[in-house]
């Protein structure tokens, strides 16, 4: 096990738990994990809110009652925090009402967000005047006796 760890760059402990996890030193089989993390990795996931429809009337609820996301997702985790099933994270939230592929939430309940937005992006407007310097002088205006650096801040 050092020989392989010291191989892979991984601690020693990380290499005994994968060996001990998937069929000991003499049944190890690289394909049962592999097979294992292909199926935690699969896309699309279902989402969480298509799957629980007690989860998806308490999620609608406090959307109307103008809840943010992350104030839903922390009052679940809050209320029911020995059942996983009706717990969800905000961010599952926001993707499931502003995709149209996730549509297991009302895009309806859009409307219910604080901000108005129907949309999901960014705020401001492209023109706006974003990390420029106010009454900025370039460097192109410099006065002509910088040209001559006789003074050494310039």
């Amino acid at each position: 096990m050092r020989t392989i760890a010291r191989q892979l760059r991984r601690s020693v402990c990380m290499v005994g738990r994968e060996i001990s996890r998937n069929g000991a030193a003499e049944a190890y089989r690289a394909v049962r994990p592999d097979q294992a993390a292909a199926r935690r990795a699969a896309c699309p996931k279902p989402c969480k809110l298509a799957q629980h429809a007690r989860l998806r009337r308490l999620v609608a609820g406090e959307l109307e009652a103008r809840w943010f996301p992350q104030q839903i997702a922390g009052g679940l985790h809050r209320t029911f925090p020995t059942e996983p099933a009706l717990q969800v994270a905000y961010e599952t939230i926001y993707r499931t009402l502003f995709l149209q592929a996730r549509g297991a939430l009302k895009r309806e309940l859009t409307a219910y967000f604080r901000t108005g937005r129907l949309e999901r992006g960014r705020r401001r407007t492209p023109t706006e005047p974003r990390g420029t310097i106010p009454g900025a002088v370039s460097i192109r205006e410099r006065p002509p006796k910088v040209e001559d650096r006789a003074i050494p801040e310039h």
